[in-house]
């Protein structure tokens, strides 16, 4: 019976790892996209002055 003794304690741990690694990719994504999108909006602007 160890496997179900592995599992419950191991489970919290391998949790807490892909919340924590998916918060970190979610940011990544919230920044490249926010500064891709107004790279876009400033190039966009500056080409329609002239």
């Amino acid at each position: 019976m160890a496997w179900p003794r592995y599992f419950i304690t191991r489970h919290p741990r391998m949790a807490r790892y892909w919340i924590c690694i998916s918060f970190i990719i979610a940011f990544l994504v919230f920044v490249i996209a926010g500064t891709y999108t107004r790279r876009i909006n400033v190039t966009g602007e500056i080409n329609h002055i002239p």
